[in-house]
């Protein structure tokens, strides 16, 4: 699911598109990633949220943070809602997602296009950019900082945040796991 956020993300920014610029998306996930929860999904509970891949998309198309998705404003927000009419989940077709993964385990084809403009932007993945090998596609210190602290902007204290991002970074440094875990107390 992550990579096509990722580049639904890197195309709408590359190009400076708006949610309401857009006329529609095709995601085209690795068969792993296409389940149930992607296209028969009632949105009713919390993880029918966190798991249907148009509501994610929704909020990356209105440039929400991580931590918002969860917002039951968010949920209920009638931009959200009619943007997810516009993504479209297809059954991956490409011939060659088990050639790729015989030649790396890691391996998911995935595509994503976005019709904005006049235009359509189209993007393939090979593989998701978090993944732990190849060592090509692993974030860095700068991007995990980056993703924890905003994840926890609306749960901490900035000062606090400053010192979690430190002491996750510096964990060796703690003889006693609890010192750190205070950091994390809202």
């Amino acid at each position: 699911m992550h990579p096509m956020m990722d580049k639904f993300i890197h195309i709408i920014e590359e190009n400076r598109l708006k949610a309401e610029d857009i006329e529609k998306v095709e995601v085209t996930p690795h068969c792993i990633g296409l389940n149930r929860a992607w296209k028969e999904n009632s949105l009713a509970t919390e993880d029918d949220f966190k798991f249907h891949g148009p509501y994610l998309l929704a909020c990356a198309a209105h440039r929400l943070k991580g931590i918002d998705y969860h917002n039951p404003g968010v949920r209920n927000d009638a931009k959200i809602r009619e943007f997810i009419n516009k993504v479209t989940i297809l059954p991956n077709p490409h011939e060659d997602f088990g050639l790729a993964i015989l030649k790396n385990g890691t391996a998911r084809v995935h595509n994503v296009e976005v019709r904005a403009k006049g235009t359509i932007f189209k993007e393939r993945i090979g593989g998701a950019k978090w993944s732990r090998s190849p060592e090509g596609r692993r974030p860095s210190n700068e991007e995990l900082v980056e993703k924890f602290k905003d994840l926890v902007s609306g749960l901490l204290p900035s000062g606090r945040i400053d010192k979690a991002t430190m002491g996750l970074l510096e964990l060796e440094k703690f003889e006693n796991v609890n010192d750190l875990m205070v950091m994390f107390r809202p």
